[in-house]
């Protein structure tokens, strides 16, 4: 009547439909321990299998749902400064004080003594 590769299991539940989400989550998984952006911790995958008979108990219908608990990523923290401008409050993340340099790569600046306040020759 029935052949052995006829019945369910793991393998071909939902022709296969169980293991290809299996292993979404689990490269999910993978590429979030990959991460730096995130913990060391402990990621799991959950694979759960609802089985619910009909009346008779001739058939049943099966729900699968495979979800995965990943790390989240790591907080991080920056220095604003905060002030009025243009009519309203703002924050940049540099000092507005700070003076810049304004150097070009590939073009070095020459500084002569008197430049600097001393005594060129």
């Amino acid at each position: 009547m029935y052949d052995e590769n006829d019945f369910v299991s793991l393998l071909n539940l939902g022709h296969g439909a169980a293991i290809e989400r299996f292993d979404y989550e689990f490269q999910r998984a993978v590429a979030n321990c990959l991460d730096p952006n995130t913990s060391g911790g402990v990621r799991t995958i959950t694979l759960k299998v609802k089985l619910k008979p009909n009346e008779q108990r001739t058939s049943g219908s099966v729900s699968v749902d495979c979800s995965s608990t990943l790390a989240a990523v790591k907080p991080f923290t920056t220095e604003v400064f905060i002030a009025q401008g243009a009519g309203r409050a703002v924050a940049v993340e540099h000092n507005p004080h700070q003076l810049q340099m304004d150097l070009q790569p590939g073009k070095p600046q020459l500084v002569s003594d008197r430049a600097m306040g001393g005594d060129a020759q």
